[in-house]
């Protein structure tokens, strides 16, 4: 098995997040006060004054803006240059799209129903008799097409072989979700990383082989973590393989837009585009070295070696990553493509973002989400396991406090 945790993800479950140790003297230089003075109660303002101290919120953030503007400043002049280095991408650089650029992709790709997007969502009803998963795909155009798919999940515990006794059923069970060393963890679940990885799985599945228009939106990273570390089950990385193949190197006309990213030093570079300017960086190399670099061993390292290496070998130099600014109120956006379509992916990315100004996020997979919400948000799969709880005699048995709080 790897070394990285699988657990430990960042917010759009797409990167491993490291801990990282705070020394007293880092955190005084980072916040101006020591922890003591934080964890203080009489430093801490009392009632409404603790929402009315504008005076030092308004001069926090006009100092972050300014030393930002010299930041943007320097950035362009001393860091773009060398963006397009030797070792980079051959498409790599800073670029210009024009209005001409932007209404072409328009016209031309996005309202002539050549690009659908897609996203999921998946929802999680948990007792401690079931455990139900509800995980919903869909994919839209701008020519008026949509299509949804949806799968419930239902895990129970496994009962002992036929011939037990009730009571040494009751001690597994108890064992079991003691999380005790001698039964490997405890309980038997489907965890969060596996959750987030079936549903990561099957958005692919539909860009790959569903989708029918000539350019694929989807939202994350096309390369995704959980799919490449086999989110617990080295079958998911067996499974994932061939499907990103088909759709990344073979496909190869995708875009993906993820909501949140540890790669700070893009979004700082990002910071400094102005409106309609794209930076193409970096590939995936070194991404997927990572995963990679794990301790893998047994069944594990037969996966890594015979289907995992030759694939991230490939796909590396293959899927690029950069950052676009749709406009001047938006922050700026990172983006994966295929280095054959980088530039096309871009201009794309941007001229869907721009319907949205005040976001400067694809208004497609917006649309997506807002499918997959409306058809199968979390009351679809909540009110029929409560009425059905309600029908079986327990219809309180399982509510959280805060749910019963009202």
């Amino acid at each position: 098995m790897s070394d990285l945790n699988p657990n430990n993800l960042s917010d759009d479950g797409l990167e491993p997040v490291d801990e990282v140790v705070v020394e007293p003297a880092e955190y005084r230089a980072i916040t101006g006060e020591s922890l003591g003075d934080t964890l203080d109660i009489n430093t801490w303002q009392s009632g409404v004054r603790a929402i009315q101290a504008f005076d030092r919120l308004e001069q926090e953030i006009e100092q972050a803006e300014q030393l930002s503007g010299g930041l943007r400043k320097s950035i362009r002049e001393n860091i773009f240059p060398y963006i397009r280095s030797p070792g980079a991408p051959p498409c790599a650089g800073v670029f210009r799209a024009t209005l001409a650029d932007i209404k072409a992709a328009q016209n031309n790709v996005l309202f002539n129903g050549l690009v659908e997007a897609c996203d999921a969502n998946s929802h999680l009803f948990h007792t401690l008799s079931i455990q139900i998963i509800q995980i919903a795909v869909a994919t839209t155009s701008y020519y008026g097409q949509e299509e949804m798919w949806a799968h419930r999940i239902y895990r129970r515990d496994i009962p002992l072989k036929g011939g037990s006794s009730v009571l040494d059923e009751t001690l597994e069970i108890l064992r079991r979700r003691s999380g005790s060393p001698e039964n490997s963890g405890g309980r038997r679940k489907i965890t969060d990383m596996m959750r987030r990885g079936v549903m990561t799985y099957m958005e692919r599945v539909v860009l790959a082989d569903k989708a029918q228009a000539p350019w694929r939106v989807g939202h994350g990273n096309p390369l995704a973590y959980e799919l490449l570390s086999g989110a617990g089950i080295t079958e998911l990385i067996q499974k994932s393989i061939p499907i990103l193949d088909r759709l990344i190197l073979q496909h190869k006309r995708f875009l993906f837009i993820p909501s949140t990213t540890k790669k700070e030093h893009f979004l700082t570079i990002g910071d400094a585009l102005d409106p309609l300017e794209y930076a193409i960086i970096d590939d995936a190399t070194a991404d997927l070295d990572r995963i990679l670099e794990g301790n893998y061993r047994g069944e594990w390292k037969s996966v890594a070696d015979n289907e995992l290496t030759p694939f991230c070998r490939e796909a590396g130099p293959a899927v690029v990553a950069g950052v676009y600014r749709a406009s001047a109120m938006a922050p700026a956006r990172m983006f994966y493509a295929h280095r054959d379509y980088a530039h096309e992916a871009a201009h794309i990315a941007m001229a869907d973002s721009v319907l949205q100004e005040h976001r400067g996020f694809p208004m497609l997979i917006d649309m997506a989400d807002g499918i997959c919400g409306t058809y199968f948000g979390a009351e679809t799969l909540n009110r029929p396991s409560l009425t059905a709880l309600s029908n079986a005699g327990q219809p309180y048995r399982y509510l959280d406090e805060r749910t019963t709080r009202a």
